[in-house]
C-alpha cells in the first residue's frame, strides 16, 4: 500500500456519510454510499465552496453555495460537461480508509 495514504476510519462513517480528509496537502470529500466509499476533490470549481459541506442524492454530490452537482463515481459536473472533478482510488483494510494521492480513472475499488 505504498501508493495509497490513511485518511479516515471506517468508524467516522458511524452517523455521517460525508468527510473532509487532507492528503499531500489536498482536500477530497470522502464519501459512504451504500456501504462503498469515494474520493473526490473537495473544492466546486463553481465558487470554491467546500463539497464535503454539501449533500449526497443518490450518486451526486451537490455542493451546498450553488448547488452544482458532481458524480461520486468519475467526478462528471451534472451543471457543465466540461468540468469534471479529479477522484481518488480508495482502499478499506479493516477500519483504516486509505486514499491514493494520484487522480483516478474514476473507477473505485
Amino acid at each position: 500500500m505504498s501508493d495509497f495514504i490513511e485518511a479516515a476510519k471506517v468508524s467516522d462513517f458511524d452517523s455521517v456519510s460525508i468527510i473532509k480528509v487532507h492528503i499531500n496537502n489536498i482536500a477530497i470529500a470522502l464519501l459512504k454510499k451504500n456501504g462503498k466509499f469515494f474520493a473526490l476533490h473537495d473544492t466546486c470549481p463553481h465558487k470554491a465552496y467546500s463539497l464535503s459541506e454539501g449533500t449526497l442524492d443518490d450518486c451526486t454530490l451537490e455542493c451546498a453555495g450553488h448547488f452544482w452537482g458532481f458524480n461520486i463515481e468519475n467526478g462528471d459536473c451534472s451543471h457543465d460537461d466540461n468540468i469534471k472533478l479529479p477522484v481518488y482510488n480508495v482502499k478499506v483494510e479493516g477500519d483504516a480508509i486509505f486514499i491514493s494521492p494520484s487522480i483516478s480513472d474514476g473507477q473505485s475499488t
